[in-house]
């Protein structure tokens, strides 16, 4: 192995790594950004349906 294909396999894996890092980042964005919209669509608490002891009674 020449030291060229050691360096292109080292950006290889720099890319992957990245685009791996990139991916989770905007996963955790996006997963934040849903929570927040499904609280505003559904802005009940589970208190309010079975009292504030959480029984149903």
């Amino acid at each position: 192995m020449s030291a060229v294909d050691l360096s292109l396999r080292g950006l290889l894996l720099i890319g992957v790594l990245c685009f791996l890092a990139g991916t989770a980042f905007l996963g955790a964005i996006y997963l934040t950004w849903r929570r927040e919209e499904q609280a505003r669509e559904c802005p009940w608490d589970i208190g309010d349906l079975f009292g504030e002891d959480g029984r149903d009674d």
